[in-house]
């Protein structure tokens, strides 16, 4: 509900070219919404870990001596994280694309994301069908890669 106010006080602010979504759980670099903006892309997200986290299957993952050197626990709760995003899109050759630290992306979450009036204004002019069912919009997302960088 705070989204669909927000985008509608964005939508009525003539001057304004793009709105910022950013979760109050979510920590960041100041310099990652520069970044994003410099990026020029309509759609930029960031990749971020998901709130919760498969225990089971992190006690089952633990290998040897994982479980009492704090550097080692560390290194097996990194390998169980789940990121919000799916869909790493990779090119003809199979390979990912970077650009400028950024990577392509089916799906991604609104933890931190960056949104260009255009995404709005092709939402608002597509012919939406009288019936329930709702087209499915393809955006591509661009997500962050910081993580890779440092």
């Amino acid at each position: 509900m705070a989204r669909n106010y927000l985008a509608s006080h964005f939508l009525a602010n003539k001057a304004a070219t793009h709105l910022l979504f950013v979760d109050a759980d979510m920590g960041f670099r100041a310099s990652l919404i520069a970044r994003m903006i410099d990026f020029s892309k309509d759609f930029v997200s960031t990749v971020y870990v998901k709130r919760e986290m498969d225990v089971s299957r992190l006690l089952s993952d633990l290998r040897a001596g994982e479980s009492e050197d704090p550097a080692q626990r560390r290194k097996a709760v990194s390998r169980n994280m789940q990121f919000v995003g799916r869909g790493l899109v990779k090119g003809e050759a199979g390979t990912v694309s970077i650009e400028r630290g950024f990577a392509r992306f089916e799906a991604t979450g609104m933890g931190i994301c960056l949104l260009s009036k255009k995404v709005f204004d092709q939402i608002l002019t597509r012919a939406w069908p009288t019936s329930i069912r709702v087209p499915r919009l393809r955006i591509v997302n661009w997500l962050s890669m910081g993580f890779l960088t440092a």
